[in-house]
């Protein structure tokens, strides 16, 4: 990026608002690019560790902004609004010459019209998947959102055609997996036999998803082993997930447990049981087998089915527009469901090979260099507009 000194006077403040966990890595990267561009910028906002680690005040800690559901977002409704007014006072006070938003968009969107409201720039990366559900949103995103940075690129095409200012800036996972070699089995120190096959469960990152998702993972486990005694099993445990609530529901989970770079295990599984969300997008990159699962709340599932567009919850299956790997969503996510799809996936996937190239092609589109720079030259450019 080029630099003069009337660029480095001109960025004294940014906002940042990442309120899904999800998005902590990706954020800290793009405050990593900005404060290697502006090294004087103050940020400030909302986040996870590695967006602190980067440089950045929280306000709140990301742990505590991850709510999944219409009734998990109800029952929280009192500290959304102190949130907000939190966000709002610091905006006020440190007067940020831009704003950006990553994913979390029923946040995310009210600040963004506040924020435009009072001509701050306000930039939005991983836009709102309007194109599943909630097509509404996209007249909001016009008015209040200066630039919208995509992950995926259908979505340049099709933001584009409401009005909407977006560019393509590939997927954060994409670009840092695909450069990455990841170590051998045997240097993550688990209890396992590097010879043998090894199923991985990523179960979710939220509490509710786990509760939900774990009884069913026991039997799984239980109904696999019975029939394959030689397979190895390790469930991967998020850093959002704290320790004692991990104790009361996995306790009796007797399998190892890893706790380290999701994508150093899927590296070296055999299978990967993924809940479906940012891990499984991770596998696909991996062009790993998988089989994705969820189950939420009766009330969220049926709205969420009433008002959703899209035949498949697994990114990699929508950008493909078919089924290259197996979903099992609500009532038919079962331990004997998901153990025959886990068995025709270790016996079956490296035959595929038709399915295997599809994956890598999808994948591929992804990648786009030198990403966070990007990101930071294009809201620069539109700061000084």
């Amino acid at each position: 990026m080029t630099k003069n000194t009337k660029a480095l006077k001109d960025i004294r403040s940014f906002c940042i608002i990442a309120g899904d966990h999800s998005a902590d890595e990706p954020g800290s990267r793009i405050i990593r690019a900005l404060k290697d561009a502006y090294p004087e910028c103050s940020v400030f906002g909302i986040g996870g560790n590695q967006i602190a680690a980067a440089g950045t005040e929280l306000l709140f800690h990301s742990r505590d902004t991850g709510f999944m559901g219409f009734y998990e977002i109800l029952i929280n409704i009192p500290f959304i609004r102190t949130m907000f007014k939190t966000v709002k006072n610091a905006i006020r006070t440190r007067k940020p010459e831009g704003i950006l938003l990553i994913d979390y968009p029923g946040f995310n969107l009210k600040i963004a019209k506040w924020a435009h409201r009072r001509k701050i720039p306000v930039f939005y990366y991983i836009a709102p998947q309007t194109w599943a559900w909630k097509a509404k949103r996209n007249k909001q995103i016009k008015k209040y959102v200066t630039h919208l940075f995509t992950i995926f690129p259908f979505e340049e095409r099709y933001f584009s055609q409401f009005g909407i200012k977006t560019t393509f800036v590939g997927h954060p996972l994409a670009n840092r997996i695909l450069s990455t070699e990841y170590p051998l089995l045997e240097d993550l120190h688990l209890p396992v036999d590097s010879t043998l096959p090894l199923i991985s469960i990523l179960p979710g990152s939220r509490k509710q998803e786990l509760i939900r998702h774990i009884p069913i993972l026991k039997d799984t486990v239980k109904i696999l082993r019975e029939k394959f005694p030689t397979w190895q099993f390790v469930i991967s445990k998020a850093p959002s997930i704290d320790d004692s609530f991990w104790r009361d529901l996995c306790g009796d989970f007797h399998i190892p447990v890893y706790t380290g770079d999701v994508n150093k295990l899927i590296a070296n599984s055999s299978v990967i049981a993924v809940c479906s969300g940012t891990a499984s997008l991770q596998a696909a990159i991996h062009n790993k087998p998988m089989v994705i699962f969820y189950k939420a709340a009766g009330l969220t599932y049926h709205l969420g089915r009433r008002l959703t567009k899209m035949r498949f919850i697994g990114m990699i299956n929508i950008l493909a527009g078919q089924s290259l790997v197996p979903e099992l969503l609500q009532h038919e996510f079962t331990a004997e469901r998901l153990a025959r799809e886990i068995q025709a996936q270790m016996l079956t996937f490296s035959q595929r090979t038709i399915k295997r190239v599809q994956i890598e092609k999808q994948i591929h589109q992804l990648r786009v260099v030198h990403s966070s720079d990007k990101i930071v030259e294009l809201m620069v450019q539109d700061i000084r507009t």
